[in-house]
């Protein structure tokens, strides 16, 4: 019938598809070629193996939200630029930043308005956040979004103590209990102020039980005493290693923080507070000098104890990235409380 029907028309065909009729992959359109992917199997040998933390620069092949990338743990991370598109735990976009409406008729414009619609947070905090209740999680991110004038910084003292006790590269234990002393002798003016310089205190003589093991590695150190910045899955996270250290000679460099908490999880903080200056090393590396995770740690002051890199282990880092999803979500929805 020469590829005929019997009523004389010509069978359907399908058209060729051309460039422009393949399907789009609207997470990662728009992605620049410094986005990382990270993901939980182990064949990409993307985290905590025991010694050291390894970060897969290839981009993953299973778009976010899909049953691929909920068995993989795929996660797109965003090095620098605009952030990441924001969906909900469950799979459900997050609202669109509000939109006010100038002028009337065709001469309307949209002026989308951004303030404080981009999610922040510091790495303190975000390491609360990981094991805090749903209560404590929502008032910290209140917090994070319109300020509390309350939540002033209590450990200046002894980090300011601390940093005067780091002398040719380690820290001395007469030095510590000598700032310690001196907290001691000044008058408080409240009954508030005096409970602060005696946790502060506190904190100096507990570090100096330990100093012999918090000492930074071997090259060249210097103090860091302003907030970095890292954009993390659409979160904009501040980060502060006390201590810096760089060895050209070995081609590394390595942070060493420092917390004061007397909270019962702060060694669990304190890993995720490590894994994100881990992730804030990573874009500081450069040529002739990489970041070694092994070698950086935070030092927990009140529970003695210090944590290296490699004791991170893989649970962390799912932790992090379910934490840093939830905050994405509920950012938009934190209203300013009522006085």
């Amino acid at each position: 019938m020469g590829g005929k029907l019997s009523d004389g028309r010509a069978p359907a065909t399908a058209a060729p598809r051309g460039p422009t009729d393949q399907p789009v992959d609207r997470w990662r359109t728009g992605w620049d070629r410094t986005a990382i992917s990270t993901t939980d199997t182990a064949a990409r040998s993307d985290s905590c193996d025991g010694r050291h933390f390894r970060c897969d620069l290839r981009p993953s092949r299973a778009a976010p939200g899909s049953a691929a990338s909920r068995r993989s743990g795929s996660r797109f991370l965003r090095v620098g630029g605009d952030s990441e598109r924001s969906a909900s735990p469950t799979g459900c976009p997050a609202p669109q930043p509000p939109i006010s409406r100038q002028g009337k008729g065709k001469n309307m414009v949209q002026v989308i308005q951004p303030l404080l619609q981009t999610p922040r947070i510091s790495a303190n905090q975000l390491g609360e956040f990981v094991f805090a209740t749903e209560k404590k999680r929502l008032d910290i991110l209140h917090d994070q979004k319109f300020g509390n004038i309350n939540a002033a910084p209590y450990y200046t003292a002894a980090l300011a103590g601390l940093r005067r006790s780091f002398v040719r590269g380690q820290f001395s234990a007469a030095a510590l209990l000598n700032e310690a002393r001196l907290l001691d002798e000044q008058d408080p003016k409240t009954p508030r102020g005096a409970v602060k310089l005696a946790n502060n205190a506190l904190a100096l003589r507990r570090l100096a039980d330990i100093c012999d093991r918090t000492n930074p590695p071997a090259g060249q150190h210097r103090m860091v005493i302003r907030n970095a910045q890292l954009i993390l899955h659409g979160v904009t996270i501040s980060v502060l290693p006390e201590f810096v250290t760089e060895n050209l000679a070995r081609g590394y460099i390595a942070f060493t923080k420092f917390r004061f908490s007397k909270s019962k999880i702060a060694p669990d903080v304190s890993e995720i507070v490590l894994l994100l200056l881990h992730y804030y090393g990573q874009r500081q590396s450069r040529a002739g000098l990489t970041f070694d995770f092994g070698l950086s740690k935070v030092v927990d002051c009140f529970s003695r104890t210090v944590i290296p890199g490699h004791a991170v282990g893989r649970y962390r880092d799912q932790q992090l990235h379910q934490a840093l999803a939830l905050i994405r979500w509920l950012w938009p929805r934190i209203e300013r409380r009522n006085a």
